[in-house]
């Protein structure tokens, strides 16, 4: 059997950090190197904000107590994740199975989404993301 291609990656959909002091993370970001804060999430109780600047999407995490319990996050301070937008999950999943590669969570759905979690040998978190309703990048949800 013929090996199977590198899966359809479309390129970054954003790239998420846990903040230590998340207030002085976004003015860091905003203030200094001029990301625009789109989201800031932590009235309703998710603890992050999602900034941009050009096609640069940020998610910044609210320390270690602020990571989801529902989905895989970084809880570590300075333990970054980064998201890839792909084409079709399904067909990235069956890769991944092909190639050994283990998942770190199975396929979560969310309302403009389909989210599966791996990790790179490192142990950093790699979310592949399937948007649907025609969405590329998580900025997309909030312009």
């Amino acid at each position: 059997m013929a090996p199977r291609l590198p899966i359809a990656t479309r390129g970054f959909s954003h790239v998420g950090i846990t903040a230590a002091d998340l207030d002085a993370s976004i003015r860091f970001y905003t203030e200094v190197l001029g990301f625009r804060l789109l989201v800031d999430a932590r009235p309703v109780g998710s603890g992050r904000a999602l900034l941009a600047i050009d096609d640069l999407t940020l998610e910044l995490f609210d320390g270690p107590a602020g990571a989801s319990e529902q989905v895989p996050e970084p809880t570590a301070f300075g333990h970054p994740k980064f998201a890839l937008t792909v084409a079709d999950l399904d067909e990235a999943r069956a890769a991944l199975v092909e190639r050994g590669v283990p998942f770190w969570a199975d396929v979560l759905a969310t309302e403009v989404s389909r989210i599966l979690w791996i990790r790179d040998p490192d142990g950093v978190p790699i979310q592949l993301t399937e948007f649907t309703a025609g969405y590329t990048h998580v900025r997309q949800l909030f312009d």
